[in-house]
């Protein structure tokens, strides 16, 4: 584990290319600025941070086979203890002016992918996989997992505490309200509420 420990002050500094280089398995534009306490697991693969705003106590993880990988884009702001973990190759993508909030948490074991301009609310929960359990003769442990794309498009928003499963895709300029659960694939503008999720009108109606 590499733990960035008061690495840089927000206030103060910005990394240079040198001190960035000395980061195991981060390739990370000059210009990001990142908080203190930043905890990295990197066993393989690669964490890309381009021109964004890390602020305090984010985590990032890398386990597995060695090819996973990370990425946040430019002029995305990532608040303070939000958690992305990637396994066994897995990807985590997540684009360019983003505001990701508060406790918020990406695990994927496939991949998760965020477009351009999407505002996610505070501990949003964004998983890519699910548990096997429908063999009543094996414990759910030894029945494994499976694992299922998510993609959020451009210009979306998704409320505070929403869950995310496994094979969703959300489409451009969709909005999740507060405390739903997606569960199933939201058209381009549409407005979504609820546990599951359902449509309750579309942006521009009225």
């Amino acid at each position: 584990m590499v733990k960035i420990s008061r690495l840089l002050d927000l206030s103060i500094k910005r990394l240079s290319a040198i001190e960035l280089s000395l980061l195991h398995g981060c390739k990370i534009e000059s210009r990001t600025l990142c908080g203190r306490h930043i905890k990295i697991t990197v066993d393989g693969g690669n964490i890309f941070l381009t021109n964004c705003k890390i602020e305090d106590h984010v985590h990032f993880t890398i386990q597995g086979d060695g090819c996973g990988k990370i990425s946040v884009g430019d002029k995305t702001i990532v608040r303070p203890y939000c958690f992305f973990d990637s396994w066994d190759g897995a990807k985590i993508s997540i684009g360019a002016h983003n505001w990701v909030n508060m406790f918020t948490r990406i695990t994927s074991r496939n991949l998760v992918k965020i477009g351009s301009y999407c505002f996610i609310g505070e501990g949003v929960s964004i998983h890519d996989y699910n548990h096997l359990y429908s063999n009543p003769k094996l414990s759910i442990k030894e029945q494994g997992m499976e694992d299922k794309e998510v993609i959020i498009g451009d210009d979306c928003m998704i409320g505070a505490k929403v869950t995310i499963v496994a094979g969703v895709r959300i489409e451009d300029g969709a909005v999740i309200g507060a405390n739903a659960v997606v569960t199933r694939d939201i058209p381009k503008n549409a407005i979504a509420m609820g546990i599951p999720a359902e449509i309750v009108g579309y942006r521009g109606e009225g």
